[in-house]
């Protein structure tokens, strides 16, 4: 004996279910009518998602549920119609937020249709598990659950709100929000001009880099117009992208970036030679401007042509002849003749350095020909936005990492080779770079440590706007040079007195202690590219400081006047000469050598002494007030003993930081890439003096009226 029961889940937005093994599929849209003899049962929805939901025929041809169902029972139910011959199926209402997801059309796998993920869609689902529906026939992704009561549930490791690799939010609510992970595709070296991320983006220009938000799943990158074999690859859970090299079917192409979150895409080509082509250019800034002022005032602007991107910036040995080569002088290639072609002979070269943006023109005024007190020129990328300009920075820096090398110059690195010891140039041998590349990363994924547990690469990470992990993998990462240097220095200033603390406001005698952002060592750690170390230093503006009132303006006015009075002591200082010898510079290196110690320990009885800075950082010798911690290194110490005495950069360095410290609170990663530099005192040119150097040259060799001889630098090479 059976009955006829209706079955009403017109509320669903799922298209069609059946009843078990009773009936085919069936649509939602409409009511439907079965027969059903007494027995339990369950609603099975399509695509093998489960589990079904269950209801029971009675013997008198009653529908029947659990009561935790009912909704007309349980705030929390799903299910109408016990005690009737209708089941109402109302399943529980559901919000799909995929808006953070790359401009991509999105479902409920099996259940809806795809839609634009730009808009947030409402769903009414039954308990089950469920995932997140892709285009084009790319895997389901972002596994969750609707609970009986309604709720969303994922896995933990999918929180973001959780677990740093998390790609979901709303875990025990209504609204799943999905995320996805940030990943980068970098074609910049195909030589094709376009390619697509199948399904997911349009056919779009490889010489910049495509930011996207992509869910754990497999991709496919297509070539051009859909011509050519696909390269697959994955984004994992992690959000690290993935890939099986014996599974490329694009000979033409070679994937780089594995278990990062930036797919590099190569030509697989195999070059002849190890010099093909000129090196480029990647990040100059899209235009400069040149500004001239005379005292305070700023007299004149000049703006150049847009800056031509990429921009050679050496030779190509494939350089073509030229038409007036130079006497004796090898050919230069078009890509390179702004070196050498300033664009004022009236042929409108296109690569002359004025039509490349490389050069400008200022009129010379009346005024400005009395001189220019000093020339700025500033540059600013403003075609790249903050967080696309940290990621192409990181991945120029990655490519050198790949070839010339790249790291971190911890404290106390020899630049110069000497009778000791060698500079240290490069990392350490091969299976030390290994060890870099295939074990363990020296920094752990996640997000920024607090400024306290911060290790040498999350400090240079935090400094240029990238993730924490970002340096994970480059030499001496884990070091602790900054965080030594800010405890040595914290250490040290309420305990000393020196005529620069007085001047600053700081010191035993004034009760201050020092600024948390000030470090001798430098704010940001040294980084080594190839065998070149680059300082990377936070600069300000002083004067906004000073004028905005609360606790940093005393600072800055402080130091706007110290160093206003150093740069008027700076005009008379001495210079060096080409005629002066090594002794004489090394001589006059900045090191500090030696120093006066006084101890007031019996009132109105000092006594002083001098000497070294090893025997001042003896805890024997200088007990009991000296301040040696485990916090501090004892070059970290050393270097706070010049901050005290002699160094007002470091505290000018502090307050740059400070400001740099405020921007990242708000805005934790990206940065804007430009370029600026200034030169003083320009004078219409003299006639130059005739040399009398001998530089192992023929005919004769002038020297400019103002030449300032050599500048000492340190270099890792020599």
């Amino acid at each position: 004996m059976s009955f006829l029961v209706s079955i009403d889940a017109t509320a669903l937005t799922v298209p069609e279910f059946r009843i078990d093994t009773q009936t085919d599929w069936i649509s939602t849209r409409v009511v439907q009518q079965v027969q059903l003899p007494p027995a339990r049962y369950a609603v099975v929805q399509p695509a093998g998602i489960g589990p079904p939901t269950p209801f029971e025929v009675t013997a008198d041809g009653k529908i029947s549920f659990d009561a935790s169902s009912d909704a007309d029972a349980s705030p929390t139910g799903y299910l109408r119609g016990k005690g009737t011959s209708t089941l109402v199926v109302l399943g529980h209402a559901i919000f799909l937020d995929a808006r953070a997801l790359s401009d991509l059309d999105v479902s409920v796998y099996g259940i809806t249709d795809l839609k634009p993920s730009d808009t947030v869609q409402k769903v009414r689902l039954l308990p089950a598990k469920y995932s997140v529906g892709q285009p084009a026939g790319l895997a389901p992704a972002a596994p969750f659950e609707v609970t009986a009561d309604g709720k969303v549930t994922f896995d933990a490791s999918s929180d973001a709100d959780v677990s740093p690799t998390g790609y979901l939010r709303g875990n025990g609510t209504s609204t799943l929000v999905v995320l996805g992970h940030a990943i980068a595709l970098d074609a910049t070296a195909l030589a094709d001009p376009q390619f697509s991320l199948y399904g997911i983006t349009d056919e779009g220009p490889t010489r910049v880099v495509l930011h996207v938000q992509l869910l754990p799943a497999r991709y496919v990158i297509q070539p051009p117009s859909g011509v050519g074999p696909e390269t697959p690859f994955l984004v994992s859970a992690a959000g690290k992208v993935d890939y099986d090299t014996s599974m490329q079917a694009n000979p033409g192409l070679v994937l780089g970036g594995r278990l990062t979150s930036t797919l590099h895409l190569f030509p697989a080509s195999t070059r002849s030679l190890a010099w093909t082509q000129a090196p480029l250019a990647e990040m100059l800034p899209d235009l400069w401007a040149a500004l001239a002022f005379q005292g305070d005032q700023l007299r004149a602007i000049a703006v150049s042509k847009p800056v031509r991107h990429p921009l050679a910036v050496g030779p190509t040995p494939q350089a073509e002849s030229s038409s007036d080569p130079l006497d004796g002088m090898p050919a230069v290639g078009a890509g390179l003749r702004w070196m050498t072609d300033f664009g004022d002979d009236g042929t409108n070269d296109p690569d002359s350095a004025l039509n490349v943006g490389m050069a400008l023109r200022m009129p010379l005024t009346d005024a400005l020909a009395a001189g220019i007190d000093r020339l700025l020129v500033i540059g600013l990328r403003s075609s790249d936005g903050p967080e696309s300009s940290a990621t192409n920075l990181n991945a120029l820096l990655d490519a050198h990492r790949y070839t010339s090398g790249l790291g971190i110059a911890p404290q106390d690195t020899p630049t110069n080779n000497t009778e000791r010891e060698n500079a240290h140039a490069t990392v350490a041998d091969a299976e030390g770079t290994y060890a870099l590349e295939l074990g363990a990363p020296l920094l752990a994924p996640g997000p920024m440590p607090a400024p306290e547990e911060r290790r040498d690469g999350h400090w240079l990470a935090w400094g240029l706007g990238t993730t924490a992990d970002a340096f994970g993998r480059i030499e001496f990462a884990d070091g602790v040079d900054i965080q030594s240097a800010r405890a040595a220095l914290a250490n040290w200033t309420p305990l000393a007195d020196s005529a620069l603390l007085w001047r600053l406001g700081l010191g035993a005698s004034a009760g201050a202690a020092a600024m948390p952002e000030a470090s001798a060592m430098g704010n940001l750690p040294v980084l080594r590219v190839g065998t070149q170390p680059y300082a990377i230093l936070p600069v300000t503006n002083l004067r906004p400081w000073a004028t905005q009132g609360g606790a940093p303006d005393s600072w800055a006015m402080r130091l706007g006047a110290l160093t206003e009075e150093l740069r008027c002591r700076e005009a008379a200082a001495a210079t060096f000469r080409a005629s002066a010898s090594i002794a004489e510079l090394v001589s006059q290196s900045g090191a500090g050598c030696g120093y006066i110690y006084q101890s007031f320990v019996k009132p109105n009885e000092p006594t002083g002494k001098a000497v070294d800075p090893d025997d001042l950082l003896d805890p024997s010798k200088t007990a009991p007030w000296h301040p040696w911690t485990a916090g501090a290194s004892h070059p970290a110490e050393r270097d706070a003993i010049d901050a005290l005495t002699r160094r007002p950069d470091v505290w000018v360095g502090g307050l740059a930081a400070q400001r740099l410290a405020a921007i990242r609170a708000e805005v934790s990663t990206g940065l804007r890439i430009g370029a600026w530099g200034y030169v003083e005192d320009l004078l219409p040119a003299g006639r130059p003096t005739l040399s009398t150097v001998d530089v192992g040259m023929t005919g004769p060799i002038y020297e400019p009226v103002a030449n300032k001889g050599f500048v000492q630098a340190p270099s890792l090479t020599h």
